[in-house]
């Protein structure tokens, strides 16, 4: 199914206007048109591991065997911004108000163009995403749970990203077009990890996380699945897609290092705290300044 749904998307990704769009791999924004359009789409893979698992080292993999944008988070951030985290925010109180059934609408403004889906927030997704995709196998990425959580404690679920954004930090993501983007994390963890993630302890949050990758494996068929780390490289994603291996020379995408994660998260929120900086000296300095003027203009007319 994979090969016969790959040889359709690359012959059509010859023609026309979506040409550029295949041979650059960058996802291509659409709007959202308020209609279920999801027969049109074709995810070929779901992707049901959470954060600090691999994900973007799997979406490069992905773009490498299957021509196609994979959507990931990082494209969330970097590309769609605000109209995408909409959307998703929108799935997620769908999904609340019908207890997960019937979620047959936005998946294809939001997956338009893409053969796969990994990362947050489509893993919140992968049980919904099954049955609107019945014919795409979903990839679970699994990662030693000690060293899990390590990596989510510098980065995502980091002391920064748990406390309630100040000021700063609002217009910081304001100005990145990602005004909303606190309240999705807070949606997406809450879900996946339970509502109290941010006060869990580190034995806590790992009993989340393999809770959640026993679900996965009990909720999927095991001919639909593959239980997967990045570590093993091509070899088993190959197998599991039924597609050859890229040249020997081809190395296996390892990104996203936890130090490079955890520098970028640092800079956004150092904005924030500048900007925090610069409306506490100005609450002080304004009034101040008010003040001195006010106190020699009297000065001098009296």
């Amino acid at each position: 199914m994979i090969q016969s749904c790959l040889a359709v998307t690359r012959r059509s990704a010859l023609v026309g206007d979506r040409l550029d769009q295949f041979t650059s791999r960058q996802p291509t924004a659409r709007a959202y048109s308020g209609t279920d359009t999801t027969t049109q789409s074709g995810l070929l893979i779901i992707g049901a591991g959470l954060m600090r698992t691999g994900t973007t080292s799997l979406k490069i993999a992905l773009e490498t065997l299957l021509g196609q944008p994979c959507y990931h988070m990082s494209d969330v951030v970097m590309h769609y911004g605000e109209p995408h985290i909409k959307l998703w925010l929108l799935n997620f109180q769908k999904m609340k108000e019908t207890d997960g059934n019937n979620i047959h609408f936005l998946w294809d403004d939001i997956f338009y163009g893409c053969a796969s889906a990994v990362d947050y927030p489509t893993c919140a997704f992968y049980k919904e995403l099954m049955n609107v995709y019945p014919n795409a196998k979903v990839i679970l990425t699994e990662r030693e749970p000690r060293a899990w959580v390590d990596s989510c404690r510098s980065t995502t679920l980091c002391p920064d990203m748990l406390r309630t954004p100040t000021i700063g930090t609002r217009l910081s993501f304001w100005l990145r077009n990602l005004k909303s983007l606190p309240t999705l994390h807070h949606t997406m963890f809450a879900h996946t990890l339970g509502e109290n993630y941010g006060s869990m302890s580190d034995k806590t949050l790992i009993d989340a996380f393999e809770r959640w990758n026993k679900t996965v494996q009990k909720d999927v068929q095991t001919k639909r699945l593959l239980v997967y780390r990045v570590e093993q490289g091509w070899i088993p994603l190959c197998k599991f897609l039924m597609i050859p291996e890229p040249p020997v020379d081809t190395p296996f995408p390892h990104l996203n290092k936890k130090e490079e994660m955890a520098k970028n998260i640092r800079i956004l929120f150092d904005q924030g705290r500048l900007i925090d900086t610069v409306f506490l000296y100005l609450l002080i300095l304004i009034p101040l300044t008010w003040a001195f003027y006010t106190y020699v203009f009297n000065y001098w007319a009296s």
